[in-house]
């Protein structure tokens, strides 16, 4: 049963010849290790391992850094232009506090919804945890407050995830419009490609981070799931 939980393969179906391996096995990883051993005793595996560790880090630095880069880059946007939607991004709230990302995507919708008074806004997010009230209608709320028309304002109060805030926001859109979507710098590049895989045809207008320090580390979580989504792709 362990041998199974750990390779996926059950000792019943080896056949002669899986156990003819295994017991040739056992005694060449004893010899291997009884090698490793007197090598670090010996101190001549200590230059080698600090090289591999050195080579290791130093390629996961550049990885990084990379990814990095690219959503750096990508962080402004794209130019504000006139979309007859424009999908507002939700984030999350405390209870039906404002979160700081949630508050910069709405200054940037504010002033969108101003320079092109006959767009309609999709503000979309659904209602999580210690949320009392879901993200679009804490949008819907401070927009209005904001004086932006309640009929320019659509919710889509569904929506749990990036993902599902395209998704969900597609449906309500007819077809044939254009579309904007509206979120962080730090958060454009993905919103982006997720609009691409849906089939959208989006541009992303980008709020900016009124906080360098909050943006910075928003900014190194997005290149991170640059890297993994990246990896998970060519896997």
């Amino acid at each position: 049963m362990i041998f199974r939980g750990v390779f996926g393969v059950s000792l019943s179906n080896l056949g002669a010849f899986g156990y003819l391996a295994l017991a040739l096995l056992v005694p060449v990883a004893a010899a291997a290790g009884y090698a490793f051993l007197g090598l670090i005793r010996n101190g001549r595996l200590r230059g080698a391992l600090r090289s591999l560790l050195w080579g290791a880090g130093g390629a996961v630095l550049i990885v990084f850094s990379a990814a990095f880069a690219v959503v750096a880059m990508d962080s402004g946007g794209d130019p504000a232009q006139r979309s007859d939607y424009a999908i507002v991004l939700g984030a999350g709230i405390r209870g039906e506090q404002l979160s700081l990302q949630l508050l910069e995507r709405l200054t940037e919708a504010l002033g969108y919804l101003a320079r092109y008074p006959d767009s309609t806004a999709i503000l979309s997010g659904g209602q999580g945890a210690g949320e009392t009230i879901s993200e679009a209608e804490a949008m819907f709320r401070w927009l209005t407050d904001h004086g932006i028309e309640a009929d320019r304002l659509v919710l889509e109060d569904k929506s749990t995830s990036t993902l599902e805030n395209i998704r969900f926001s597609k449906a309500l859109i007819p077809g044939g419009a254009t579309v904007s979507v509206i979120t962080n710098g730090y958060h454009a590049r993905r919103a982006a490609e997720i609009a691409a895989a849906e089939g959208l045809d989006a541009r992303v207008a980008a709020a900016a981070s009124r906080s360098a320090f909050i943006g910075l580390n928003y900014m190194i979580r997005e290149a991170l799931i640059e890297v993994y989504t990246n990896w998970q792709s060519r896997r």
